[in-house]
């Protein structure tokens, strides 16, 4: 494939990141078995790219929260998986699971990584993904019932 050496370079850097990437693509909101909470994590992803959580950009988008909090927690609980549907046009590859309660377990699920692990047992790769996909489909009309 043909690349300038800046995409090259970019593709390099890329790298750079598999560590902030989740194992079993199971992302606790809430700190649970001592991994780190969603919220720390993802500051540390963007402090590593370079990103400054101070900017201006970055607070608005935190500001649009419809409790008033702007914390990353609150916007990766409250936002983020709707935002997420909107931009890959109502196809996630991320996952939200939650009780329902801001105190209770919420988790982002990483579809790929998921049917992957699945997929190593012949044949249950696909069911994998299809029962996944109902589970979202259903909290995705669940939630517009409830609004």
């Amino acid at each position: 494939m043909r690349l300038s050496q800046r995409a090259r370079d970019l593709v390099a850097r890329c790298s750079e990141l598999d560590k902030f990437a989740d194992d079993d693509g199971i992302v606790c909101i809430p700190s649970v078995r001592g991994e780190d909470p969603a919220s720390d994590r993802l500051l540390r992803l963007l402090h590593a790219t370079g990103v400054d959580v101070a900017s201006s950009r970055v607070q608005e988008m935190l500001s649009k929260s419809q409790d008033g909090s702007s914390t990353l927690e609150t916007w990766l609980r409250d936002r983020f998986f709707q935002e997420h549907c909107e931009l890959f046009h109502q196809r996630p590859f991320i996952g939200h699971i939650w009780y329902g309660r801001k105190d209770g377990f919420a988790a982002l699920i990483n579809y790929h990584k998921l049917v992957d692990a699945a997929s190593s047992r012949v044949g249950s790769g696909s069911k994998s993904h299809n029962n996944l996909h109902y589970t979202i489909e259903f909290k995705q009309n669940a939630r517009k019932r409830t609004r």
